[in-house]
């Protein structure tokens, strides 16, 4: 399989799991802290069991494991910004401006591997960013405030985004597979998660909680979509370039912004949501964009 079908099945996963984060924070859980405790268990489990039938290789350098290790804890920070965001902002508008972040891969893969991008390249990755970045677009003062107080957050966390892209690449380029970097990434991001959510009051939380098991429900529906998602980010990254994966992992806000207006029509309360008839055009418009620029990366990969 090539790496566009496995960053496109990939990026629609992940807008599902976006879809799922932002009705857990927004909705349903007490607070961030209580989403990442059952984040980390259940992705402890997961990741020990692909470590084990797949260990590193004998002899392996330290280098793709420094690598490796420094994207999770990258990627930790990054994820636990945009988390932090999506319990007061709307995820369709969240997600779009993070998700610039191929844009500064795109330029750092020039620099660190010597990538070289023809014009109709570079043409196609601004075409995408300019689509993620109007799907943003909300034409509400009130939205704009509020929006103007997280933008700092959502950039620091769209850079920590494209500096993973990087270290986990170079982690692919020096010796290891992509199960290999999957788990040591796994590790890491368990090991935050914990670090931040493993506290007395959270686990108080989660056994006085009523609404327990469907909130526990929703997690585990989350966090297998988002397994097989990462999965499939790392097997896309091992083949293909790095600014150009990153492009097509990066139009996960088309996904999200067509999974939220299907959610508006027939489960209007499982987001918070603002929409007009303006906002829903230039939606439909930014998707047209972003379908453009993807299909001109792969008639040109």
């Amino acid at each position: 399989m090539h790496w566009m079908t496995f960053a496109l099945i990939s990026t629609a996963l992940m807008g599902v799991a976006s879809v799922i984060d932002s009705h857990l924070l927004s909705k349903r859980l007490p607070s961030m802290r209580a989403f990442l405790l059952p984040v980390a268990l259940i992705h402890l489990p997961v990741a020990l069991f692909f470590f084990y039938t797949n260990p590193l290789p004998a002899g392996v350098s330290y280098q793709p494991i420094v690598y490796a290790i420094a994207a999770g804890l990258v990627r930790s920070g990054a994820v636990l910004l945009m988390l932090y965001t999506l319990k007061s902002e709307e995820v369709s508008r969240v997600i779009p401006i993070i998700y610039t972040y191929p844009i500064m891969v795109a330029v750092m893969a020039i620099w660190v591997f010597d990538e070289s991008l023809s014009y109709l390249q570079w043409l196609a990755i601004l075409i995408v960013v300019s689509g993620t970045m109007m799907i943003s677009f909300e034409k509400n003062p009130a939205a704009g405030k509020n929006m103007g107080k997280s933008l700092f957050r959502m950039f620091v966390s769209a850079l920590l985004w494209a500096i993973s892209d990087i270290l986990r690449k170079k982690a692919l380029m020096t010796g290891f597979s992509p199960w290999n970097a999957f788990c040591l990434y796994e590790f890491c991001m368990i090991a935050v998660f914990l670090a931040v959510a493993l506290r007395p009051v959270i686990i108080r939380q989660w056994l006085n909680y009523k609404e327990r098991k469907a909130a526990i429900g929703y997690v585990l529906l989350d966090e297998t979509v988002s397994l097989v998602g990462i999965a499939l980010q790392f097997w896309a990254l091992n083949t293909g370039p790095v600014s150009l994966v990153s492009t097509v992992i990066g139009s996960r806000p088309v996904f999200v912004a067509v999974y939220s207006f299907l959610l508006g029509l027939f489960l209007p309360n499982f987001l918070i949501h603002t929409s007009n008839r303006l906002l829903m055009l230039t939606r439909i418009a930014a998707t047209i964009l972003i379908v453009v620029g993807i299909n001109m990366i792969n008639l040109t990969k």
